[in-house]
């Protein structure tokens, strides 16, 4: 649970400090998120005083994870930063459609004069053998470069003879250049976002896992008061069961069910928990 240093860190910092516990999380325990990330996260961080109260009792059950419920607060930190993370990955780095727009428009202008200085033999056809106006934005600029540099390498011949300037070449070289270099950026970014996904299901799992610990712990210890959903309500939503009443006799299904934990499936009816023995729910 949070300490006043711990208070104190930034979700990238809580990141940082759980990122191991993140990474240990199997892809095949991963859950398949159904519900907002972020507000779970977010409820966690507004228990933290709720759960330390608890934290003293919860320690004392025989065979109980107790480290899950300790970091909690961290891992939902952690959660929320890959949530920021998540939403800005992609979106970084430059505009691509601009430089497409305007390295198509170029490559489709130079290949028409280029056809006329083939016709009138003054470039080697051969240059435009691989430049056939194929699709994919890296294809476009390195079309771009390859016609860029079969005018220049005929330029002493073709100077004054053709549409095309010297300062036109040099312009779509440059633009040639940044629609390559965005490419490459958009790639990484993908790459990046894709990362970012998997270590967002990863630490959102761990903080399921680590808040089912904590409402098995409270559902044993609250068991006469079965308020266990009123107390650390469900990420998932779900019907919730009301307090009893003091000397009122127990209502069939009221207390906690096996299957109550964290996730959005249902639970079967009847599925009780185990019995429990005098040394906690988990011997």
């Amino acid at each position: 649970m949070p300490n006043e240093q711990e208070e104190q860190l930034t979700f990238r910092e809580a990141y940082d400090r759980q990122l191991v516990r993140i990474e240990a999380v199997p892809e095949s325990a991963l859950r398949h998120i159904t519900t907002d990330v972020g507000a779970a996260a977010t409820s966690v961080l507004g228990l933290a005083e709720r759960i330390q109260t608890f934290r003293g009792r919860l320690a004392q059950l025989i065979e109980y994870d107790i480290a899950l419920v300790d970091n909690i607060h961290e891992v939902a930190m952690a959660v929320l930063h890959l949530q920021g993370a998540r939403q800005t990955a992609v979106s970084t780095g430059p505009s691509i459609d601009p430089l497409v727009e305007d390295a198509t428009a170029r490559r489709e202008l130079f290949l028409h004069e280029g056809k006329t200085l083939v016709l009138r033999k003054l470039i080697d056809p051969q240059v435009f053998k691989e430049i056939d106006g194929g699709t994919g934005y890296r294809k476009l600029g390195l079309d771009l470069v390859g016609i860029v540099s079969a005018f220049r390498s005929a330029w002493s011949r073709i100077d004054g003879r053709c549409g095309v300037t010297a300062a036109e070449l040099d312009e779509a070289e440059r633009v040639a250049e940044r629609l390559i270099t965005a490419v490459g950026e958009r790639e990484h970014a993908e790459s990046l976002s894709a990362n970012v996904n998997i270590l967002r299901a990863k630490a959102f799992t761990l903080l399921v896992q680590s808040y089912d610990q904590l409402r098995r712990g409270i559902a044993f210890l609250r068991h006469d008061e079965g308020d266990v959903d009123t107390l650390f309500p469900s990420f998932f939503g779900g019907k919730k069961s009301r307090p009893r009443d003091e000397g009122s006799p127990t209502p069939i299904h009221t207390k906690p069910q096996f299957g109550d934990d964290q996730s959005s499936e249902p639970a079967r009816p009847g599925q009780d928990l185990p019995p429990i023995s005098k040394d906690g729910p988990f011997r």
